[in-house]
């Protein structure tokens, strides 16, 4: 395989676009996982149930009003007492009786109380019982409708995720044929090669003067970032000297993107997303693409 010149150049043309392709749909995918995760979250959050009030008697409020009822009444009995003037020797059997009366009535009016307190929770348990009846029928009506959205964002995350292991498959083959040294592939060399030849910088891929060497020298030299992970943090500063590297991600995040706020409209309105045209326009093309770099790859020996 001659590895230089005008061969080369369109080669590294053709590969450099297999690794758009691929980028973009690896992009794609993360944000179609990303969406179900965000979806089974959502499906997680019910809306909350009210808490019943409680209906029982406490008999606490009632011994205290017993308490409070001997007491009221050894009281009066006391005052009753000054003002008749009675003796001593006669008090005290009268004190017992006011105590036990007062205990009676501070129980009477106890268990009245408490029972109008029942009542009341009685009544407030039936508009709860009513709440949580309307809101579980909410909840489940909303988990439903997260469901079918959920079934709709994975339907196209298995289409990108089949085309893209195409893509991936076309790349390895490719590569399999070792044109391109092991080292050097991937969408940052592959797109710098590309813009070495496409600019008339260099005409082959080793020696002194070519793609490989200027690679390293540029890497050497922090002309250019080499790591992925990096170029996505500071994609403004490759432009100049990266373009090509800065084109695909940038058209990368426009493509993506779009999709995302289509599939996320659909989604929201309970549509379909494998039917929509744009989604539609956009299989079609990486499938259609898949298909020609197939047909191109035959023509590689």
């Amino acid at each position: 395989m001659d590895n230089t010149g005008k061969n080369m150049k369109e080669i590294l043309k053709k590969v450099y676009y297999l690794e758009r392709i691929n980028y973009e749909q690896g992009k794609m995918i993360n944000c179609l996982s990303q969406r179900c995760l965000e979806l089974e979250r959502d499906k997680k959050r019910e809306l909350p149930l009210e808490n019943y009030v409680s209906a029982s008697i406490d008999s606490e409020t009632i011994i205290g009003m017993a308490m409070f009822g001997a007491v009221t009444g050894a009281i009066v009995l006391v005052c009753l007492g000054i003002f008749t003037r009675f003796s001593v020797k006669g008090f005290f059997g009268p004190l017992l009786s006011a105590n036990l009366i007062g205990a009676l009535i501070g129980v009477i009016l106890g268990l009245l109380v408490e029972q109008m307190k029942a009542w009341d929770a009685d009544d407030k348990n039936k508009q709860v019982t009513k709440h949580n009846d309307r809101v579980v029928r909410e909840n489940a009506k909303r988990v439903e409708k997260i469901r079918k959205q959920i079934d709709e964002v994975r339907k196209e995350y298995l289409i990108v995720c089949d085309n893209q292991k195409e893509t991936q498959q076309i790349l390895n083959n490719f590569y399999s044929k070792n044109i391109i040294y092991p080292k050097y592939r991937g969408l940052v060399p592959i797109a710098a090669f590309y813009e070495y030849f496409n600019s008339g910088r260099c005409d082959t891929l080793t020696g002194h003067e070519g793609a490989y060497n200027i690679y390293e020298t540029e890497i050497r030299m922090n002309i250019i970032i080499a790591k992925l992970d990096d170029v996505i943090y500071r994609l403004d500063e490759i432009r100049d000297r990266q373009y090509a590297l800065y084109d695909a991600i940038e058209n990368a995040d426009v493509v993506v993107n779009n999709m995302n706020n289509t599939i996320n409209g659909l989604v929201g309105n309970m549509k379909s997303v494998v039917d929509n045209q744009n989604v539609i326009a956009y299989n079609t093309r990486i499938a259609a693409e898949n298909t020609a770099f197939l047909s191109w790859m035959e023509m590689i020996k």
